[in-house]
């Protein structure tokens, strides 16, 4: 590639993430917060940790992350962007600021947000709160954002939507199996008789699709390590793999 064509391209990808960038403010919204300053709340589709989200070239990133890497360039590998302002929607650039995974854990904990720090004890859990957790995870929730949510260890949040103690409180009892694992790499069972073929990428995880059977999957993780020529092994695919007849 000629050094006029890679620099064509990298404007043509910069401009796209600052029409991006803008598309993503104007659907934001000024809220109070702990801060001096007001924060610019996100008003799309957020996950189930408040985070916004949105596709962008093909898969979903954060919102947070994009209005970042529009304003000073990409974010490095190691390193995450987080929020002085505890807010997961905020995405005001001087509410942001660049940590490791390591700092965000001692920011938790600092601020009164880890589970263990300032949490309930799983036998001295109010019993409206054993009712919001039994609620969540009838609702579908997983165990890890009940937890973060409710300031509950994970094991003991476990105990109590399984009804396994507590059980004079009420609240509907649910059984949350672990996802099944898969023999192959890159795969997971996403739901009955649906698996996933997923790929890190950058420290971002691409989803490929979701298939009906197994080495569909496993297929499908093989292709796109080739075709993005990655130093990654391949799946060993046999013939009852992919023979569904």
């Amino acid at each position: 590639m000629s050094y006029r064509r890679f620099y064509t391209q990298a404007q043509l990808g910069r401009a796209r993430l600052e029409k991006m960038k803008q598309y993503l403010l104007d659907r934001c919204v000024e809220e109070d917060g702990p801060l001096e300053t007001k924060c610019l709340v996100y008003t799309g589709s957020c996950n189930p940790k408040g985070y916004g989200r949105v596709r962008y070239e093909g898969y979903m990133q954060g919102v947070h992350r994009l209005i970042w890497e529009a304003s000073f360039g990409p974010i490095p590998e190691d390193l995450w962007v987080l929020h002085h302002c505890d807010c997961p929607p905020c995405c005001r650039i001087s509410h942001l600021y660049l940590g490791t995974p390591a700092d965000n854990t001692r920011d938790c904990w600092d601020r009164g947000r880890h589970p263990g720090n300032g949490g309930y004890p799983w036998n001295a859990t109010p019993d409206e709160v054993v009712l919001e957790a039994r609620q969540m995870a009838h609702e579908g929730h997983s165990l890890a954002f009940i937890a973060e949510c409710l300031g509950i260890s994970h094991s003991g949040v476990t105990r109590i939507v399984r009804g396994e103690t507590r059980a004079n409180v009420g609240g509907p009892v649910t059984i949350i199996e672990h996802r099944k694992s898969s023999r192959f790499v890159g795969v997971r069972a996403h739901s009955p008789g649906k698996w996933e073929a997923r790929l890190t990428l950058n420290g971002r995880t691409l989803q490929l699709g979701l298939f009906g059977f197994e080495g569909d999957a496993a297929i499908a993780y093989n292709f796109h390590v080739a075709w993005l020529g990655l130093d990654r092994p391949l799946n060993p695919i046999t013939e009852e793999d992919w023979h569904h007849d």
